[in-house]
């Protein structure tokens, strides 16, 4: 077949394409559904992508570039997501020289496609290919105001301008990212990279300072300033910014775990014990601080200070039966069976409803033979509770 009959035929077949398919849609107008309609018009793309493609390639083998290049504007105008559509128009021009109507069709592109990054990087490519090079960055700055919130458009511009060796712009970049996505820590490693990399340790912290400004309850950026402080072996700052972090976060048990994790590394052990007792000072019916804190009283051998912490915590915590119950374990170990049964007294005296520390204190007279004891512990519950069957049932059984 000659390339005219090419062209004769994919004309006619174009336009009966069209027709066929407003004819489906027409007739099935109200039994359509969305799927139905979708089917129809994919296959109807299919075959008018093939078609056009055939009636370019026969108008260039007649050397109707023109003709060819307004066949893909009238795809374009049908279709302006597809790429493909412009890469052969671009082609075309490509081979005919005309560089400038290249950088056109892609600006068109990324006019009608401004979410989409292939269509800058196919337009920076062209730039590129002719030394437009401020270009290239007004096309990727263009795509960060479009998207200020996609971390590519950010890296494109940054790549763009470190091959033209434009550092200052690079960080500039990267500000401009922190600036529109100031809870994104991407983009404040993106810029702290570039800055590590240049020796600019001073700003490379204020980096951090910044996102921990805008971000106080997010730890990765208190993570990210210690790294950086620890490579420059800054040991007093990184406390100082842990405790900015608890400062922030007084009820999050992460940053006191964090400092005292630190200052465990120097021996630092008093610090540690301080670090804790902020912590239960800060949050005195939080469980976790304070068996954290008897647990480096107990490594370090202090038995007492760990007990007497135990007693603060029943004192803060009055009807919480977990308190009493830490404190019992540490005097089974290290202390007196009579401070375990004081333990078991305040218990009761301070909660005179609940069976649970009636039944404890019962538990450990019986474990030592005290059965007069025992029961002594049943009357008193009964005094304190007449009208409950629980304690005249366990005074029974003892």
């Amino acid at each position: 077949m000659k390339f005219q009959e090419i062209l004769d035929f994919c004309d006619q077949a174009l336009k009966i394409n069209e027709k066929q398919f407003d004819k489906a849609i027409n007739k099935n107008r109200f039994q359509q559904t969305t799927i139905e309609y979708y089917s129809y018009k994919n296959e109807s793309s299919r075959i008018q992508k093939y078609l056009i493609e055939q009636k370019s390639f026969a108008l260039e083998q007649l050397d109707k570039f023109e003709e060819a290049i307004s066949c893909w504007d009238w795809a374009i105008k049908m279709d302006k997501k597809n790429k493909n559509n412009y890469e052969q128009k671009s082609q075309i021009l490509q081979k005919m020289g005309r560089l400038n109507q290249v950088i056109e069709c892609w600006q068109q592109a990324v006019q009608q496609n401004k979410n989409n990054i292939c269509f800058y990087q196919k337009m920076a490519n062209a730039l590129e290919r002719i030394n437009r090079n401020e270009e290239i960055i007004e096309c990727w700055q263009q795509g960060i105001l479009n998207n200020k919130n996609d971390l590519e458009f950010y890296k494109q511009k940054s790549h763009a301008l470190t091959k033209q060796e434009r550092i200052e712009e690079v960080i500039d970049c990267w500000q401009l990212g922190i600036q529109n996505n100031n809870k994104d820590i991407q983009f404040y490693l993106q810029k702290a990279n570039i800055l590590e990399n240049l020796g600019r340790s001073k700003e490379l912290i204020e980096c951090w300072d910044l996102g921990i400004q805008l971000n106080l309850s997010d730890e990765t950026f208190y993570v990210q300033k210690v790294m950086a402080l620890e490579k420059q072996n800054k040991i007093n700052e990184i406390i100082e910014c842990w405790d900015l972090g608890i400062s922030n976060n007084k009820n999050s048990c992460y940053y006191y775990t964090e400092k005292s994790s630190f200052l465990e590394k120097y021996g630092r052990f008093e610090e540690m014990i301080d670090c804790w007792y902020q912590a239960i000072k800060n949050n005195k019916n939080n469980l976790l601080f304070y068996q954290q804190n008897s647990s480096l009283l107990l490594k370090l051998d202090r038995i007492k200070e760990a007990i007497d912490l135990w007693d603060q915590g029943i004192k803060n915590n009055k009807i919480q039966e977990q308190f009493y119950i830490e404190k019992v374990i540490l005097l089974e170990k290290y202390g007196s069976f009579e401070q375990i049964i004081d333990c078991w007294n305040q218990g009761i005296e301070h909660n005179k409803m609940n069976q649970f520390f009636y039944q404890q204190k019962a538990n450990a007279l019986e474990k030592v033979e005290q059965f007069d004891l025992v029961i002594k512990c049943w009357d008193l519950g009964i005094q304190n509770n007449k009208r409950k069957k629980f304690y005249y049932i366990q005074k029974g059984y003892d």
